[in-house]
């Protein structure tokens, strides 16, 4: 165990010290991850807690305050956390209830819907449901538990599981992967794969915490559940909090003036009012009442202004969006992509090109319809596909979507078929434009 010298302890308890004096929370302070508390126990014997082993050291303010302090030292070597003494169900043996319930977790999106089978599969699925018509689905599964991940055995117990940094904490996990999903198009028909991450919380129901994806059809999805939690190696590990005690000698108050100082000015600042307005002053010049400050109520904001939509219309404008590992650009009557972007490099490919031609023979050859909410335009001639040799192509299905952000966008992309694809659009800056399309639904210039 590693012991500091007296004169690098002092000047780390003097920092220290200092921090807390000009800290805006006083008595409670970090450092590189370590937690201290400065306690001032008055005329009260110091003493630290038990298992806790210290050194004493004197400390002088800049008012020659003099304390003496006892300042806890790093803990001993031969100390073993509870997940050492562990002898419990493995974390696959804690699991494995959930597999045998037959228990599936979803995650509901806008157009996607995402099925976990605990121990089975991962499934991404879309369905279609007309009057009269039978329903229509489009179904990928992101990655199947295979045999050999099935039986696979811990064959030694962790002395520590790996960590994840979520919500600015390392918390661990207990990995199952799957791999051996639907073939991916963009990598050689390599299967899709995904790394299911189970992260212990005790209130939860197998909930999905999030879903990404990490690189082209591989994908993460956090999940979370309470039967990792009885394994203590799978509960994140709180920081303790190192407790400074500083009793005052030589005849110094209890607590140094600037501390005290500065409490006083914190908890005046707890009662100061943000709600109300100083006193106004009158024609007079004699001050009036405080007033109380309403939230004035803002009119709705019109969907776009007409600016914009004309720079869309001309394709200057461009609308982004998607989540996961690629991104999509579509410019109106120029083109639709999809991108990724690395801090070296960019991928990029070419879904569709905009022909006016080609799209109306689309339109009427498929026998097309503008609806009240939504019109599709056809974008041909993208980058040529690997696997069919031919150009890949794309449906592009603007859509109103209502809206108090005039702006906001949403899209996703679906693909029915290898390289042919749908990109769905939706934004209130549809809303305003649909009533100006044509018999072929291409959109025209508002006419003032």
């Amino acid at each position: 165990m590693t012991k500091f010298t007296e004169c690098t302890f002092l000047f780390c308890l003097y920092s220290l010290v200092s921090l807390v004096l000009s800290s805006s929370f006083p008595g409670v302070f970090d450092t590189d991850e370590t937690i201290f508390r400065l306690e001032w126990p008055g005329h009260q014997t110091l003493q630290m807690a038990p298992g806790y082993k210290s050194e004493e050291v004197i400390m002088r303010t800049a008012d020659n305050e003099e304390y003496r302090c006892l300042v806890p030292l790093a803990g001993d070597e031969d100390d073993f956390d509870s997940e050492h003494r562990y002898t419990g169900p493995t974390a696959a043996e804690l699991m494995d209830p959930l597999y045998k319930q037959l228990s599936c977790s979803y995650r509901i999106e806008a157009y996607w819907n995402y099925e976990l089978c605990h121990g089975k599969h991962l499934r991404q699925y879309h369905e279609e449901k007309e009057a009269g018509k039978n329903t229509k689905l489009q179904e990928y599964f992101l990655g199947k538990v295979s045999e050999k991940e099935k039986n696979a055995e811990e064959k030694d117990r962790l002395e520590e599981a790996p960590t994840k940094r979520i919500e600015g904490k390392d918390v661990p996990y207990y990995e199952v992967m799957m791999d051996e999903g639907t073939p991916c198009d963009l990598k050689r028909n390599e299967p899709r794969k995904t790394r299911v991450l189970y992260i212990c919380d005790p209130g939860s129901k197998q909930d999905i915490y999030s879903l990404d994806e990490i690189s082209t059809c591989e994908y993460e999805i956090v999940v979370l559940t309470p039967n990792l939690c009885s394994n203590p190696l799978y509960k994140v590990k709180e920081a303790a909090i190192n407790e400074i005690q500083c009793q005052a000698i030589s005849g110094s108050p209890s607590k140094p003036k600037g501390l005290t100082a500065l409490e006083s000015e914190g908890t005046k600042a707890q009662f100061s009012s943000h709600n109300v307005k100083p006193p106004h002053k009158t024609a007079s010049g004699q001050s009036g009442p405080a007033t109380v400050v309403q939230p004035k109520e803002q009119p709705v904001a019109d969907l776009a202004d007409k600016q914009l939509l004309k720079d869309f219309l001309a394709g200057e404008y461009c609308l982004y969006g998607g989540q996961g590992w690629w991104k999509y650009e579509f410019c109106y009557g120029k083109f639709a992509r999809q991108y990724h972007v690395e801090k070296t490099s960019k991928t990029e490919i070419k879904l569709g090109t905009w022909d006016e031609k080609e799209h109306r023979d689309w339109f009427r050859k498929f026998k097309k319809t503008k609806g009240q909410k939504s019109v599709y335009l056809y974008y041909g001639h993208g980058d040529i596909c690997d696997l069919t040799g031919k150009e890949r192509h794309v449906q592009v299905k603007l859509k109103c979507k209502e809206s108090q952000a005039p702006h906001s966008v949403s899209i996703y992309l679906v693909e029915p078929a290898t390289c042919e694809y749908i990109l769905g659009v939706e934004s209130p800056l549809i809303c305003s434009l649909l009533s100006t399309a044509d018999e072929d639904g291409i959109l025209h210039p508002i006419i003032e």
